[in-house]
């Protein structure tokens, strides 16, 4: 038997750290797409994630930002203060993450 971990949900999959597994999303119209997941955010209680669409028909955007709803959903975000701020943080936390990694060696 192989040694797999699998995430329970959509939310646990989002939060874990070490899933490296593609996202498949459905839309309202039951077209499919691929992502990968770039990063997970929390801001003020609530849960975003960045991903990556692989899929030829989402191909035009480098990364969308959705946030995590308390039906199992994601909603891709369009509010441009709020899209500003979370890849802004994003990026912090990427330095930050540089700086340590530079630290230790």
């Amino acid at each position: 038997m192989d040694n797999i971990k699998r995430a329970f949900s959509l939310k646990e999959a989002l939060l874990d750290e070490d899933n490296r597994e593609l996202l498949l999303l459905t839309d309202q119209n039951g077209a499919e797409a691929h992502y990968k997941q770039v990063a997970t955010l929390k801001r003020q209680g609530e849960l975003f994630c960045i991903l990556k669409p692989l899929s030829s028909a989402c191909k035009s955007a480098e990364a969308v930002l959705f946030k995590y709803t308390d039906e199992n959903e994601l909603v891709i975000q369009r509010d441009k203060s709020l899209l500003k701020e979370l890849f802004n943080a994003y990026r912090a936390s990427l330095t930050r993450r540089r700086q340590i990694r530079t630290t230790k060696a």
